[in-house]
C-alpha cells in the first residue's frame, strides 16, 4: 500500500512539472505574441510563431519518450496513471475520426465498461493481438489487424491534413511542404519511442489544449455548443461503435498499470474529450486576433495528438500483431524491432501522402474502412468477452460474417443504397449471428494466460 501511495505521489509530481512546463512556454509564447502585435507584426506571423511553439512542445515532449526496449515501445512500460491516460487518450480521440463529442464520449464510455479491462487484462498492445491470444485464430489475427490498420491509416491522413492546412496558412507553405513536415515531426516521435513517445506528446498536447480553451473559447459559448447537440440518427451509432474499438484507444489501454486504471482512464477520457469537442464546437469570441490564433492551436494539438498514436496503432498491427508473437530462436528481438520500426515508417510515409489526396475522396476512404472495422472487429470481441468460453470458430466465422455481409452490402449486391452507417450495422448483426450459435455449441479450452512484457 505504500508503495502505491507513493507511485500516485509521483505521478501527480509529474503530471505538475509537465503542467507547469507546458504553462511557462505557453506563458512565453503569449507574451512573445503580445510584444509582437504591440510592435505592429502581422497576425499571419503571431499565428505562424504560435502554431510553431505549439507543434515543438509536443514532438519535444515524444522526443523524451525514445527507447530501445520493444515491451516499452508497444506498451510505454505500463506506467502510465489513471490522470495522464485520461488527457492523453482523451486528447487523441476527439478529433480521431472527425466523430460527433456525444458519440466520441459514448464511445469511449463503451470501451471503459466493456472493453477496457480485458484488453489491459490480457497484456496485448492492441485489438487485433487480443483477438488473436483470446481466439488462438491466426487468420482472425490477420484480418483484424488489416482492419485496423487501414482504419488507423487513413484516419491519420485525415488528421495530418488537417495539420498541413493550418501550417500552410499560418506558415505561407505550400500543401506538399506542410504534409512533409507533418510527416517528419510525427516520425521524429514515433521512430524512436512507439507508444512511450506517442502517449507523452499527447499528454503535451492535452495539456495545451487547456491552456488555450481560456483563449479560444468561453463557458457561454461552451454551453451554446452544448445545446446544440444531436443524438439521433445511424451517424451516431456508427460513431459511438468505432470509438470503442478505434486503434488508438485500445494501444493506450495497453499503457495502463492495472485493468482497473485503464476502466478509470476510459472513463476520465470520456469527459477530456466531451469538455474539448465542446471547446472545438463552439464559436470564439468575438473579433481580435488571439481567440483565433488559440482556436488553431487547439485544433493543431489534438490533431497531432491522435496522428501520433494512431500512426503508432498502424504500425504496430502491421509490424508486430499480423504474425503473432515469433519463434525468437529464428527472429530475434533485435531484428524483429528493426522490422517494425520500418514498418511504422511506411506507415507514416502512406499517411503524409494520403493526406495530399482530395479531402472528400479520403473521408469516403475512411467511411469505408471504420465500416468494415464495425463489422470486422465488433463481433468477435463482443463474444470473446461476452462469453467466456467461446472457442475459435465462433470468433472466426463472427468475423468472417461481418466482414462478408459489409463487403456485400457496400456493393450493392444485398441493398443498392445503403449507406456506410446501415452497413456497418448491419454487419455487425451479422457477424454476432454468425458466430454466436458456433461460441455456443462448440466450447473452447480456457482462456489463455496474459502475456508478459518479456515475452514480446
Amino acid at each position: 500500500m505504500g508503495g502505491m501511495a507513493e507511485a500516485r505521489a509521483g505521478d501527480v509530481r509529474g503530471l505538475l512539472r509537465a503542467g507547469l512546463a507546458t504553462a511557462a512556454a505557453l506563458a512565453v509564447a503569449g507574451l512573445v505574441g503580445v510584444v509582437f502585435e504591440r510592435l505592429g507584426a502581422p497576425g499571419v506571423v503571431i499565428a505562424g510563431l504560435a502554431t510553431t511553439i505549439a507543434l515543438l512542445l509536443v514532438v519535444v515532449a515524444g522526443l523524451t519518450g525514445g527507447t530501445m526496449r520493444l515491451p516499452v515501445f508497444l506498451t510505454a512500460g505500463r506506467t502510465l496513471s489513471v490522470a495522464a491516460a485520461a488527457l492523453a487518450i482523451g486528447a487523441c480521440a476527439v478529433t480521431a475520426f472527425g466523430a460527433s463529442m456525444p458519440a466520441t464520449v459514448a464511445g469511449l464510455l463503451l470501451a471503459g465498461l466493456l472493453f477496457a479491462p480485458s484488453l489491459r487484462t490480457a497484456g496485448v498492445p492492441g485489438l487485433s493481438g487480443w483477438l488473436g491470444h483470446r481466439f488462438g485464430d491466426p487468420m482472425l489475427r490477420a484480418l483484424a489487424a488489416l482492419a485496423v490498420a487501414a482504419v488507423a491509416i487513413l484516419a491519420a491522413s485525415a488528421r495530418l491534413g488537417d495539420i498541413g492546412g493550418a501550417l500552410a496558412g499560418a506558415l505561407g507553405l505550400s500543401r506538399a511542404a506542410t504534409a512533409l513536415l507533418a510527416g517528419a515531426a510525427c516520425a521524429l516521435v514515433v521512430l524512436p519511442g512507439g507508444l512511450h513517445g506517442a502517449i507523452r506528446a499527447a499528454l503535451c498536447a492535452a495539456l495545451v489544449a487547456a491552456a488555450c480553451l481560456p483563449v479560444a473559447t468561453s463557458p457561454a459559448s461552451m454551453a451554446d455548443a452544448a445545446s446544440r447537440l444531436s443524438f439521433t440518427g445511424n451517424t451516431l451509432w456508427l460513431a459511438v461503435a468505432a470509438a470503442a474499438v478505434s486503434p488508438q484507444v485500445a494501444v493506450s489501454v495497453s499503457a495502463c498499470r492495472t485493468p482497473s486504471e485503464a476502466r478509470l482512464a476510459l472513463l476520465g477520457a470520456a469527459v477530456v474529450a466531451g469538455l474539448l469537442g465542446l471547446a472545438l464546437s463552439a464559436d470564439g469570441p468575438a473579433g481580435g486576433l488571439f481567440p483565433a490564433v488559440g482556436a488553431v492551436v487547439l485544433r493543431l494539438s489534438l490533431d497531432m495528438a491522435a496522428a501520433l498514436v494512431l500512426l503508432h496503432a498502424a504500425g504496430a498491427a502491421l509490424g508486430f500483431e499480423l504474425r503473432g508473437r515469433l519463434d525468437r530462436r529464428r527472429h530475434p528481438t533485435s531484428r524483429r524491432f528493426a522490422v517494425l520500426r520500418l514498418v511504422v515508417l511506411c506507415c507514416i510515409v502512406a499517411a503524409a501522402w494520403l493526406s495530399l489526396q482530395d479531402p472528400a475522396r479520403l473521408a469516403a476512404m475512411l467511411a469505408t474502412a471504420t465500416a468494415v472495422l464495425v463489422a470486422t472487429v465488433g463481433p468477435p470481441l463482443l463474444i470473446g468477452i461476452v462469453l467466456p468460453r467461446a472457442g475459435r470458430w465462433g470468433g472466426l466465422l463472427a468475423c468472417v460474417g461481418g466482414l462478408a455481409t459489409v463487403a456485400l452490402l457496400l456493393e450493392g449486391r444485398l441493398a443498392p443504397g445503403m449507406d456506410h452507417e446501415g452497413a456497418a450495422l448491419a454487419g455487425l448483426a451479422a457477424g454476432l449471428f454468425s458466430g454466436l450459435l458456433p461460441a455456443l455449441l462448440i466450447r473452447g479450452g480456457p482462456r489463455p494466460q496474459p502475456i508478459e512484457d518479456a515475452s514480446l
